[in-house]
Order: structure tokens, then C-alpha cells, then sequence
């Protein structure tokens, strides 16, 4: 997606792993935070809907059995099916809005979770990022990345070509001939079928992260129909056999209703606000 324009927004995230919560900072806007704002409020983000299914005729839209729209439960014993020997590490972190010197920050939500694993000459790991609680905390991005170290584990490009257009249909764009070192697949679904591009209009960058600071950018994917998008990259080896391949899948449509809700919700705590305080609100700007 486009890099996103200056935002209010900033995001600190606590990360899972080993045990520990180690905090790190998120995003740039994090330097105006040592201005120490004041803080007036955390903000409980509360479910105003569900994230509407993907219906697309002939099409499987899922990596390895993870789907869109998914929840964290549901998403964790899909993660936990597809890698039964990986531990799954989860990421949580705090929206944190600016608004006339004041911060409004958010209770700790979901963010990612990565699962790894091994096999006889081949490494994979995948990484899914989540929309906001307004939703349901859905899935919205996914990468799945496989390495093949060995090239007896590696398969042909021809027949995994073939699994993917099987899977996902016929492609929107493939740059790159069968014989290529680096081909690339990409599909993009909108009201519910394939949408052209890369001939009349260039194909949009596909990525599996999300921040509600690119929302307009999301909103103008849904306009230009690109409510889904998945893209895979191979690297190819001689013999045509693939060195690795990378999936991404970008849930737009979603990305823009679990925002949209919570900017509502943003809107409303810093209004309210200004109301105790009798004065009026700062117009947000997201």
C-alpha cells in the first residue's frame, strides 16, 4: 500500500515471546509522545459488527487454511493445524490518538501472530496481522514465505504454477515466463469476481501489514474495486525447480470497515471529552 500521510496515530507494541514483554516503539510519531502529552483516557474499542465473508466463485481465498475475516481464536487452531510442532508468538499494542495536546490511548489489542516451522530441506513462516475488537479483531493480512534448501524438496514451478491457478483461478497479471529467475502471480478480487490490471492500469503493491493510519488508502483500494489481493513471488533455480516462494494476501474491504468503525470510536471519546471539558473538540484528523 502507499506510504501513509502524516497521522495522528502512533503505536507501541508488546510482543509474546519466551516469556517476556518486551516494549519497543511504533511508527514515527512516537518521538511526539516524549513531548508528554497529557493522557486523558484509555479507550475500550466495542464490536459494532462482523467482517462479511469473501464469496467468489471457483476461488479458495486462504493461505494454508487461514481465511480473511477470521477471528483469533479461530485463526490460532487454523495456525495451530497447519503447524502442529510451532509455537505461535502473538503481538499486542496500544493505539495511541493525539488530539489538542491530549493523547487518548487505546487498551492493548492484537496485532500479529507468527508460527514457524521446519521440514527435510525446507524452512517456512508465516505471519498474520489482525484488524481492530470494532470487528471482531479479523484477520487481514497474511505471508507465508517457504525456503527450500534442498532441491529434492523443491517443487517445479509448472506444477505449483498450476496448484495456485487451481486454488485462486486465472491470475489478474504474471510478469515473468515459466523459465524466469523471478515470476510473480497476482490476483485481485473485487465485487466478487478477478479484476484486471497490470495492462490499463498498474497492479496495486500488495502487503500483509495494516495500520489504521492508512485507512484513506485502504477506503481508495475498495473504490478502485481492489477489495482483495493476493500476490505470490518465486525465485527460481536452474533446473526450474522453485528456491522459494513468498504468499501475500490483503484484506482491503476488512482493513476499511474494523477503521472506519474505530475512528467512529475515537471520534466519540475525544468529543466526549471536550464536552466535560467545555470546550470545543479539535476536528481529528486521521
Amino acid at each position: 500500500m502507499p506510504s501513509a500521510p502524516h497521522s495522528p496515530f502512533a503505536l507501541r507494541r508488546r510482543v509474546r515471546r519466551f516469556g517476556t514483554l518486551p516494549w519497543c516503539a511504533g511508527l514515527a510519531l512516537v518521538s511526539i509522545l516524549t513531548a508528554s502529552p497529557v493522557l486523558a483516557q484509555d479507550i475500550t474499542f466495542t464490536a459494532t459488527g462482523a467482517p462479511q465473508p469473501y464469496t467468489i466463485a471457483n476461488v479458495q481465498p486462504d493461505v494454508r487454511g487461514l481465511a480473511p475475516g477470521m477471528g483469533e481464536a479461530e485463526a490460532r487452531a487454523a495456525l495451530a493445524k497447519a503447524y502442529p510442532a510451532s509455537r505461535i508468538e502473538a503481538t499486542k499494542a496500544t493505539i495511541t490518538y493525539l488530539s489538542d495536546g491530549v493523547a487518548f490511548r487505546s487498551r492493548p489489542v492484537l496485532t500479529q501472530m507468527t508460527a514457524q516451522a521446519s521440514g527435510p530441506g525446507t524452512q517456512e513462516e508465516v505471519t498474520l496481522s489482525f484488524g481492530l475488537p470494532t470487528t471482531g479483531s479479523p484477520l487481514l493480512g497474511i505471508q507465508r514465505r517457504v525456503d527450500f534448501g534442498s532441491s529434492a524438496a523443491a517443487p517445479q514451478v509448472a506444477p505449483l504454477v498450476g496448484q495456485l491457478i487451481e486454488k485462486y483461478g486465472p491470475p489478474s497479471f504474471r510478469r515473468g515466463e515459466e523459465a524466469a529467475p523471478v515470476q510473480s502471480l497476482i490476483w485481485v478480487f473485487g465485487t466478487g469476481k478477478v479484476q484486471p490490471c497490470g495492462t490499463k492500469a498498474p497492479c496495486p503493491a500488495v502487503s500483509a501489514t495494516f495500520a489504521i493510519g492508512r485507512l484513506d488508502s485502504y477506503r481508495a483500494a475498495v473504490e478502485e474495486k481492489q477489495d482483495l489481493l493476493i500476490q505470490v513471488d518465486l525465485i527460481v533455480q536452474a533446473g526450474g525447480r522453485v528456491r522459494s516462494f513468498k504468499t501475500t494476501l490483503a484484506d482491503n474491504r476488512g482493513a476499511v470497515a474494523s477503521y472506519e468503525a474505530a475512528q467512529s470510536q475515537i471520534v466519540a471519546a475525544v468529543d466526549a471529552r471536550a464536552a466535560r471539558q467545555g470546550t470545543a473538540p479539535e476536528t481529528p484528523k486521521f
